[in-house]
């Protein structure tokens, strides 16, 4: 009896024996299944129903219902008895070299300590209690991670250099810092100041300079992929120098990493959320958006949407988070569900790759602020009392001035600030101010438009053939409410740019309360490619109340109106009646 328990004993005694090295599953085993296994058994293949990305499924039977790997047994592994098989039918991996008699050890080593699992390192969190190292007596470290620099320097044999002058050391302070070398007049005052503190002062100094915000700013923009154009093929103005702006500030305020963070990621989503809230939000507008007039808007929304997903994780994870999309991650512990679950946070917003890059902050700058402001104050308090807003505040001044010239009746509106368009429609390139590429059956929408004591709308076009427009409520098909048609206003567009506008005026019937607009073109008698180009629309109201107010006042609101925003793409969220689905994409 006791010849046969001790060598049982003496075998488990063995496996546990303290002096034997541990394998480390990151350092010793992951690159051998990295390099030769995870093509095959892991992402998107995996052969036999064994996969290696992930502990538990690595650990649990396969297809043949023999588990791969049994912790704590190697003879007893499917895994090591496939790698050490006689048959080149059998033996893994297959039809390729088999993994060395050292490898193969080094397996069934691990497997027979227990086969410990390890995150990936850049996932384990570093030790806080690592004690400092000592240094030589000569040597004076002025921070903990001098200790470990001179211990390296003294490993090589190297020494420290002696300090640099205080013209270098300024010099390399303001190119750090600044970007920009330092002025005759700094450097006169850094080398006269004597005190103790004399360094500290001079790095307090350029972080005071606005340069210090457009230096650092430039590298979080080459991480917000920022750039003046859309991208893709017709790669046209995007409008979004604000968000520029907007961060230059927030590095100059030391806006605080997390509330930088929210901001952007999230800016719309806070409590009542401010202008700037909103810019910050343009970080993920700095999509690519196709502007090519054939292409499906939800297929680039989509590859929009999917993009800032990965932009997000490799920003403020360091993680490579594109390949998940497809399939499990060979290297980081992330799932292919968990892309689509992340995705899921960005899917509802309300972009979907129009032209007008919808939705947009609208704001001022200074000198066109101040006129707004003058203009709203103005108007306002020679307004009847159920006519006036009841404040006029700094924040949202276009919302302001908006909502005043509707309930006066001044209401016009930009063709191409449609929310929805048929296929092949465009803004025009130059300026992306007007609609064309108007085409026989091409349509524009307008959300819940109200068109309560509306009598007729009127639309600033131009035209060489000649074109029919019919306004439908709901749909292309809905109910048509009103017909007109275009005159011929020109021969030619020289320069792409019409040198005449007209105004076509459409009556409509009477319709109460607010109605998605559908402007449905139709050719007259000529086909054409471009039958119409529309500047504006304007809803003229039956009795508007700007006309019960002297001459004056519809002047100023005349002028308010041409006050030109700056107008900048944002995130915003859907409301929850129209809230999407995201689904998980499955590859076959």
């Amino acid at each position: 009896m006791l010849l046969f328990i001790f060598p049982a004993t003496a075998g488990l005694f063995f496996w546990a024996w303290p002096g034997e090295e541990q394998v480390s599953y990151n350092r010793d085993i992951r690159p051998i299944i990295n390099q030769k296994c995870i093509s095959c058994h892991g992402g998107v293949k995996q052969s036999g129903g064994f996969s290696l990305l992930f502990e538990s499924e690595a650990k649990m039977p396969t297809e043949s219902g023999k588990p791969a790997i049994v912790p704590g047994n190697a003879g007893a592994s499917e895994m090591v008895r496939r790698l050490n098989h006689e048959d080149p039918e059998m033996r893994m991996p297959l039809g390729k070299e088999p993994l060395s008699p050292s490898e193969i050890d080094l397996i069934k080593k691990w497997i027979n300590q227990g086969a410990k699992w390890e995150k990936h390192w850049a996932y384990i969190p570093p030790d806080k209690n690592l004690s400092l190292p000592s240094v030589p007596t000569d040597l004076h470290p002025t921070n903990g991670i001098d200790h470990f620099v001179f211990r390296k320097l003294g490993e090589l044999d190297l020494t420290p250099n002696p300090p640099a002058s205080k013209e270098i050391l300024l010099r390399r302070l303001a190119l750090d810092i600044t970007g920009i070398p330092p002025s005759l007049e700094d450097y006169a005052s850094f080398t006269a100041d004597t005190s103790p503190d004399a360094y500290e002062k001079a790095v307090d100094r350029l972080l005071d300079s606005p340069h210090f915000g457009e230096k650092w700013a430039s590298f979080w923009m080459d991480l917000a992929r920022y750039a003046d154009s859309k991208g893709y093929e017709k790669d046209l103005h995007r409008e979004i120098w604000k968000y520029r702006d907007w961060l230059i500030d927030a590095f100059n305020q030391d806006m605080p990493f997390d509330a930088f963070t929210v901001a952007q990621l999230a800016g719309d989503l806070l409590p009542n959320p401010t202008e700037q809230d909103l810019l910050a939000t343009a970080f993920h507008r700095n999509t690519m958006a196709n502007d090519e007039g054939g292409t499906n808007d939800e297929e680039f929304r989509v590859a929009a949407v999917m993009e800032r997903v990965g932009t997000t994780f490799e920003v403020w994870q360091g993680t490579t988070m594109a390949c998940v999309q497809c399939h499990s991650h060979p290297y980081d512990p992330i799932r292919h569900e968990d892309f689509y679950k992340s995705l899921a946070f960005f899917n509802n917003t309300r972009d979907k790759d129009l032209y007008n890059e919808q939705p947009k902050v609208f704001t001022y700058e200074p000198e066109e602020r101040e006129k707004v402001g003058q203009l709203l104050r103005w108007i306002n308090e020679r307004l009847d009392p159920e006519d006036r807003l009841p404040e006029i505040s700094g924040q949202f001044l276009h919302r302001q001035k908006e909502k005043l010239l509707y309930t006066l009746g001044q209401r016009r509106v930009e063709a191409e600030e449609f929310q929805d368009k048929s296929r092949f429609i465009e803004l025009v390139g130059h300026d992306q101010a007007s609609i064309w590429q108007v085409q026989d059956s091409s349509w524009i929408m307008f959300e819940q438009v109200d068109l309560t004591n509306v009598s007729s709308i009127s639309l600033g076009y131009a035209s060489l053939t000649g074109a029919k427009v019919e306004i439908r409520l709901d749909s292309i098909l809905g109910q048509k409410i009103g017909e007109g048609t275009f005159g011929v206003t020109g021969t030619g567009f020289p320069g792409n740019r019409p040198e005449q506008w007209k105004t076509l005026t459409v009556p409509i019937r009477e319709v109460a309360g607010k109605r998605d607009l559908y402007y449905y073109f139709k050719k007259d008698r000529i086909f054409a490619q471009d039958l119409v180009r529309v500047d504006w629309l304007y809803y003229q109201e039956k009795s508007p109340r700007k006309d019960r107010y002297p001459r004056e006042l519809q002047e100023k609101l005349e002028a308010l109106q041409d006050l030109e925003p700056v107008e900048t793409p944002i995130l915003g969220e859907l409301p929850e009646n129209k809230a999407r689905k995201t689904n998980v994409f499955e590859t076959g």
